[in-house]
């Protein structure tokens, strides 16, 4: 998206439990993308709760 100079601030993303990793929660928060994924709870044993 920066590449394409396609402004992305405040977009969110949805996806299920599959798309759950750290890598892409924190790539997704610098760059100002809302993640709406649900928790894996397999790599997970506790929900974590993002906001």
């Amino acid at each position: 998206l920066s590449e394409a100079e396609i402004d992305h601030k405040g977009l969110f993303i949805n996806a299920d439990t599959e798309f759950d990793s750290e890598n892409l929660r924190q790539m997704l928060e610098k760059e100002k993308i809302i993640a709406n994924i649900k928790t894996n709870l397999r790599h997970n044993k506790t929900a974590k709760k993002y906001y």
